[in-house]
Formats: C-alpha cells, structure tokens, sequence
C-alpha cells in the first residue's frame, strides 16, 4: 500500500518521482534480489529509489529478499503496491526526501505531517442565491418541471415553508 505523501513535493526531484509513479512500467523477475528490483526501477523510471533496511529488518526481509514477479502495461505505482504486497503486507513507499522511500507503513506513519488548509469558503453558506435562469428554480420555488409526463406533472413547486419538505426554510428558496 503506498502512504500519502507526506508532504507537498517541494523540489524537482519528488515532482519527477510523483509524474513517474503514474507512467507504465515493465516488471519481469524471477527469484530476484529486492535491491536488484529497486535499481532496476529506479534506472527505468529514472528516478532514486531507496529502501529503508532499518525497518525493513524489523520484519525479517532485507535488500537480498528474492522477488518473482511479472507484470507490464501498468503504472508504477500500481507495480509497486503488487509487489510490496506479494512480499509482505506491511510494506509501503511515500515520496521523501528526494526519493521513492520503500519502508513499513508504521514507519511511514510515524513521519506524517500535519497540515491546515482554510476551508471556510467550502463550509459557508452561501448568501442571495438566485437560481432564476438555473433550470427554472426560483426564490418561490421550482416553477419549471422536466418537461416530460414520464417524470410526472411538468410543472410542480416545491415550497420550503410546506410540511415534510427535505429543505430547511433558510435553504435558499
């Protein structure tokens, strides 16, 4: 499973690894070390590709970990989330410091960073909606119906003072 990426790409460098990690690639190893496995994504994509031999061990594997794995006409990113899976499920990558960083998902989790967008312009409610020439909508209600006797009357309105209307009063019509 690949993690979120940590943080926004800030160099050249990990916007080349995120525009890569959507290309196609072409796997084709039997019994082949890890390493051997990430150098040749690595020179493929032309991209740096790293593993973390720390948490790695942690879980029994290292760079000599023999893959068997064959698959083409797919991104990268897909390769790689196939193949981290086959050899052990708590294998994930992010783009990190320049590199396509191949750990744990615990380990990447304990590097995640926290970050505040303003939303407020998403969560407002928004004031003077006029839906006059908006499919016949108007402040009094829907004045124009679908026109087709297949949906029912062509005309209907919908009032927002009336009972069991899904709208509350202030909903804007």
């Amino acid at each position: 499973m690949a993690m979120a990426n940590a943080a926004a790409p800030t160099s050249r460098a990990e916007q080349e690894i995120l525009l890569q990690l959507n290309e196609p690639t072409r796997i084709d190893f039997e019994e082949t070390p890890l390493q051997e496995v990430v150098d040749y994504l690595g020179e493929y994509h032309n991209i740096k590709v790293v593993l973390d031999h720390h948490a790695l061990g942690e879980l029994a594997l290292g760079a000599n970990t023999r893959v068997t794995f064959r698959v083409g006409g797919i991104s990268l990113r897909s390769a790689l989330r196939l193949i981290l899976r086959r050899i052990d499920p708590a294998l994930a990558f992010t783009v990190q410091d320049e590199v396509l960083l191949i750990s744990t998902k615990e380990e990447l989790e304990n590097h995640l960073t926290t970050r505040n967008y303003p939303v407020a312009d998403l969560v407002l409610p928004i004031q003077d909606l006029n839906f006059a020439g908006l499919g016949g909508f108007s402040q009094n209600g829907l004045s124009q119906g679908f026109g087709s006797d297949a949906f029912g009357p062509s005309k209907q309105n919908v009032n927002a003072n009336q009972p069991n209307n899904p709208f509350p009063p202030d909903f804007g019509f």
